[in-house]
């Protein structure tokens, strides 16, 4: 657990730009920790992130749970925009 909560936490060592980020997350050599910290890192970018969110949640993600929250992160992200 306490693996998890590092590499989540040291979220600042992700890459900056979305593709980078979509690479990470659909890498199986990268930890799943640090794939699910992709993902969420996903949602707080601006760019392409959202239409890669939607390949994610579609299908492209790795496994089922980073599926899942994928589809939660961009859930949240189109919720957010339109409270705006």
């Amino acid at each position: 657990m306490a693996e998890r909560e590092a590499d989540t936490a040291d979220s600042g060592a992700l890459p900056v730009d979305p593709r980078d980020l979509l690479a990470v997350a659909t890498d199986e050599s990268v930890d799943p920790y640090r794939r699910e910290a992709a993902i969420k890192r996903l949602g707080e970018v601006s760019g392409p992130s959202e239409r890669y969110l939607e390949a994610l949640a579609s299908g492209e993600a790795l496994s089922p749970i980073e599926q899942s929250l994928a589809t939660t992160v961009l859930d949240e992200r189109l919720r957010a925009r339109t409270n705006e």
